[in-house]
């Protein structure tokens, strides 16, 4: 379990940065996009019988991403009447498509399209580990000397400073960026669970704060913290490591919410017993969904005996 705590917690650190630059550009499910798009490119190698954790299948992922990148640069609106959200979201939706089409050329295609999306984190060896590594290092030592540039186009005067097409280069910078990192995070830990990392910490840190350092130290400890948790939850009960990872960042920012809640509510009393409340009516429609799922099963109509035998009564 070493080599694939220390991947998250590697992959802790970017996708919090990157995290926080997303949800101050609210662009939110860039991530989401940027990494059907990689998820595309490695189809394709998939698809020219290239090993989907080899270097090939990386450069394919890259390749792919850079393009998208581009699209999204180009494309971020200044004024205009049209959301970002909008081309970013068409884009997710035409890479989810072209990939089906993909893997459905493809031998194996259902566990392709598994893989991609959940991740295959617990099966990290140290030879991921060290190309992790490299690329995590690479993209902070070009990020590094542009942060503050960065951080400017990702505020709310961002576009007041130089001219469109110097903004627009500057964007591209970033996206490319984060197609280097969202290029490898895809093939280790899935598309998925990259959206959790990346999303759920830097909201908690945005939620708490208002300058970027501490946004980008308090999302790194949320990530970190429920990412380890949810690696050895999955280890010890013989789960996949992708769906832990992103109900694990998601509880932890439910929890954080609920904590602020409080803390900043004007009468906690009351506040306290809207959360009491509202866990009752919670707890009791959970309750009311399994028993009367329990009791529709054992309904006529929903025999799963009946499906059986429609089933044999197709051709051999």
């Amino acid at each position: 379990m070493v080599a694939p705590l220390l991947v998250v917690l590697l992959f802790s650190s970017v996708l919090s940065y990157l995290g926080v630059h997303v949800i101050r550009r609210q662009v939110i499910f860039v991530d989401l996009a940027l990494g059907q798009v990689a998820a595309l490119g490695a189809s394709v190698g998939f698809l020219f019988g290239i090993d989907p954790t080899s270097p090939g299948a990386y450069i394919f992922s890259l390749c792919f991403a850079l393009v998208a990148a581009a699209i999204f640069a180009v494309t971020r609106p200044r004024g205009g009447p049209i959301p970002h959200e909008a081309v970013i979201g068409l884009v997710f939706a035409a890479a989810s498509a072209a990939t089906y089409l993909v893997v459905d050329r493809s031998p194996h295609g259902a566990e392709h399209v598994q893989d991609v999306l959940t991740g295959t984190v617990l099966w990290t060896t140290w030879s991921d580990l060290r190309w992790v590594a490299l690329v995590v290092v690479a993209a902070g030592l070009l990020l590094l000397p542009v942060h503050s540039r960065l951080r400017i186009l990702s505020s709310e005067e961002g576009g007041e400073h130089g001219t469109e097409v110097r903004a627009a280069g500057w964007d591209f910078f970033f996206y490319a960026i984060f197609g280097l990192v969202i290029s490898v995070t895809v093939r280790t830990i899935g598309v998925l669970p990259t959206f959790g990392m990346l999303v759920a910490p830097a909201i908690l840190g945005c939620l708490i704060a208002s300058r970027f350092r501490t946004q980008f130290a308090i999302a790194v400890g949320a990530s970190a913290a429920a990412s380890v948790a949810a690696l050895l939850v999955a280890w010890h009960l013989d789960l996949p490591g992708g769906p832990p990872l992103v109900l694990g960042q998601g509880l932890v920012l439910l929890g954080g919410a609920l904590v602020l809640y409080l803390i900043r509510a004007e009468a906690r009393g009351q506040a306290l017993t809207r959360l009491v409340v509202g866990g009752v009516v919670v707890a009791l429609l959970v309750l009311v969904i399994v028993l009367g799922g329990r009791k529709l099963a054992h309904m006529r109509w929903s025999n799963p005996d009946l499906a059986q035998d429609t089933s044999s009564e197709a051709p051999l």
